[in-house]
């Protein structure tokens, strides 16, 4: 079952986006209804992180834009 959250499973992706000089890599589970971030170091961005990021962007545009978030992903 692929699983981005394993280290083994996103191995190739970090040496892909380390060898390309990428500024991302993007991993989706095995039904892609979950994405996840490789910084251009290699590392696996937090979740929670990513949705804070989307929640400002959304928020610069519709300043009264309502954010649902799973409380899990921190």
């Amino acid at each position: 079952m692929p699983d981005p959250l394993k280290l083994e499973n996103v191995t190739a992706l970090i040496e892909e986006v380390k060898k390309q000089h990428a500024d991302l890599g993007i991993a989706l589970d095995a039904d892609a209804d979950r994405v996840f971030f490789i910084d251009e170091k290699g590392n696996h961005l937090p979740s929670d992180l990513i949705t804070a990021l989307v929640a400002e962007y959304v928020l610069k545009k519709e300043s009264r834009a309502k954010i649902i978030y799973d409380v899990r992903s921190s």
